[in-house]
């Protein structure tokens, strides 16, 4: 019975023209796979450091100004995009080491923690290298529907009459005093003098900055804290806001 299975396959073989692959084609296939796998990871790295970004560069102690409970505004700061992007990624990297030479002995849930873990860490590398801010702004310039599908976290500094204003500063008049265009494309003449500011922070026309204060007269605020704006909000995100009425 054995002679005759192996005469079948042999037979087979021969009608169907059948050549055993050369090794290095097994080899490059798997190599590739790893090479796949290793950068998904570091792409998740990357963006597992700019959610970093965002969540510590989130004004956290400013939640109560905005008028809404603090589960509120989590919910409105979470950065769902990137963390898609997170999940899919780590899922990439499921789909390459299972497909490796051994993957098959890898469980879902040892791949999905150990792929999180290492984006954790290579996150917080990142992070501290300064990528994740960088990654931002060049997504915020560079791609057209980025500050769209973020504008739910800028859109807390568009509320001037709870004393939250952000925007551009298009002319400085002197004494910290200067003109900015807010992201519902307003004007307003901000009086900075007496505002708290980082030291390294200086007030110059195209700066992107948000600012704590309060309404004192017709388009005129009074700041009482200056900030850098990071993230989303620079000239592209007056496309997606109303003007004030």
């Amino acid at each position: 019975m054995k002679k005759n299975f192996n005469q079948g396959v042999l037979r087979k073989i021969k009608e169907r023209a059948l050549r055993p692959r050369p090794r290095w084609e097994f080899l490059f296939k798997n190599y590739a796979i790893w090479a796949g796998a290793v950068l998904a990871l570091l792409v998740a790295g990357l963006a597992f450091a700019v959610i970093l970004h965002m969540f510590l560069n989130n004004d956290w102690d400013l939640y109560r100004q905005t008028g809404s409970g603090f589960l509120a505004f989590l919910f409105l700061i979470i950065p769902y995009v990137w963390l898609l992007f997170l999940a899919i990624l780590i899922a990439l990297v499921y789909y390459d080491l299972r497909h490796t030479k051994k993957g098959y002995r890898l469980t879902l849930s040892t791949i999905i923690a150990a792929a999180f873990l290492a984006s954790v860490i290579l996150g917080g590398l990142f992070y501290n290298l300064g990528l994740g801010g960088q990654i931002d702004d060049l997504c915020s310039e560079r791609i057209p529907f980025y500050n769209a599908l973020l504008q739910h976290r800028i859109l807390l500094w568009h509320n001037p009459l709870n004393g939250l204003l952000a925007g551009v500063i298009i002319k400085v008049e002197g004494g910290d005093i200067f003109l900015l265009k807010d992201l519902g494309q307003t004007t307003w003449r901000v009086l900075g003098a007496d505002a708290q500011k980082p030291t390294r922070l200086e007030i110059v026309p195209g700066l992107r900055v948000k600012i704590l204060g309060e309404v004192i007269g017709q388009q005129e605020f009074k700041a009482t804290a200056i900030r850098p704006l990071v993230g989303p909000g620079g000239p592209t995100m007056l496309h997606f806001l109303p003007p004030h009425r």
